[in-house]
């Protein structure tokens, strides 16, 4: 299924050789588990958020307990954790990012910048919906630091660990070539591979809706915030 999914694949086959239950129970448990250390990341990004020589941590404490049990208890998020599925390690990939991206701007060290870049690389490369926080990364990181933080030396330090981590797509065709069972894409050839990991056969869904379908849209996202979050922890939100 495009985009592959090779990280996610490689990472199943580490679960399924635990010692426990059988191979599906495995595969499930690291849906938890990467949905697990996502929801302990966001009480991190509360934390990192607060400004360390600002008073009152505990409130920063208080409101990241509150995030990562939003976050942990909505039931999309909930029901993905419990099944074998991508979604969770996406959104552990999406967190992990801003947490590093967070720890720079506390102590402007360019190395978390670079893992930033890396973590937010293997996300893209994982799920092409996450290539939405690329420009937000960017767009943060000029407003934080200035366009001092802005040349050509970091700039390419930064898109070859963003690109680096493109190298685990390799195994599609690696394997694709050792014969496998399911194999529909068959990314031998670069137009195949391509194919596959653009999920060039999405083209379209991204933005499908025009701007007459808009307010349709938007009380679609209402209704899934109520679902996910309900409206008190919306206004909570709201006044953070």
């Amino acid at each position: 299924q495009p985009p592959g999914y090779a990280l996610y694949t490689l990472l199943g086959k580490l679960f399924s050789l635990l010692p426990l239950g059988e191979i599906a129970y495995r595969v499930n448990l690291m849906s938890g588990f990467f949905g697990a250390w996502a929801v302990g990341l966001v009480y991190a990004c509360a934390v990192l958020a607060h400004a360390p020589e600002a008073r009152h941590r505990h409130w920063a404490m208080l409101g990241g307990v509150g995030a990562a049990l939003a976050a942990g208890l909505a039931p999309t998020w909930w029901s993905q954790a419990t099944v074998a599925a991508v979604r969770t390690l996406a959104g552990l990939l999406a967190v992990a990012a801003v947490v590093l991206l967070l720890a720079w701007w506390r102590d402007r060290d360019f190395r978390w910048q670079v893992g930033a870049s890396a973590v937010l690389g293997l996300g893209v490369f994982h799920h092409l919906s996450l290539g939405i926080l690329v420009p937000a990364a960017a767009v943060f990181v000029v407003t934080v630091g200035g366009l001092a933080w802005v040349n050509a030396r970091r700039a390419a330090v930064l898109a070859t660990a963003f690109l680096a981590p493109g190298l685990v797509d390799l195994y599609l065709p690696i394997r694709s070539a050792m014969g496998t069972p399911f194999d529909v894409s068959h990314p031998t050839s670069a137009e195949r591979f391509w194919e596959l990991v653009s999920a060039a056969g999405f083209r379209g869904d991204m933005f499908h809706y025009g701007w007459a379908d808009l307010p349709e849209r938007l009380e679609v996202v209402r209704q899934l915030l109520l679902l996910q979050f309900g409206m008190p922890v919306l206004a909570l939100g709201g006044v953070g």
